[in-house]
Order: C-alpha cells, then structure tokens, then sequence
C-alpha cells in the first residue's frame, strides 16, 4: 500500500454537522386536552370463563351434532 489515506474524524464531522442545524422550533398547539380516569367508568368488559358444567353441555352437544351429522350421511 504505497498510497496514504487521509484521516477522517467521523465523530467530529457528524458533531459538526449538528450543530450547524438550525433550531427546532415547535408548532404551538392548537388546544389543550386533559384526561381524568378516575371520572370515566371503564369501557372494557373482563370475559368470564363459562362454568364447568356448561362447558361440558357444549361439548357433548357439539359431539351429538357430529354423530348426527355422520348418520345423515351413512342413512342418506
């Protein structure tokens, strides 16, 4: 490598360079909104898990179903 590289500072540069940006300057805002939860009801309903017995209600329904389904097809 007969050739020289000049030494760039990069941390330098990348300094320089923002300072030399102009200020940022926020828009002002165009109202105010303020928010307290304490005076609103929660809007969200919590789900609840289904009893036992109903689950079990679904499940055999849902097999009963099945089985009717498949003597629909065997009968015609």
């Amino acid at each position: 490598m007969a050739r020289s590289v000049p030494q760039i500072d990069v941390a330098a540069r990348l300094i320089a360079l923002g300072q030399a940006q102009p200020d940022v300057i926020p828009n002002e805002p165009a109202g105010k909104l303020s928010f307290d939860p304490s005076q609103r009801p929660a809007r969200i309903v919590m789900p609840k898990k289904p009893l036992i017995s109903e689950e079990r209600r679904r499940e055999q329904d849902a097999r009963i179903a099945a089985q009717m389904d498949l003597v629909k097809k065997i009968v015609g």
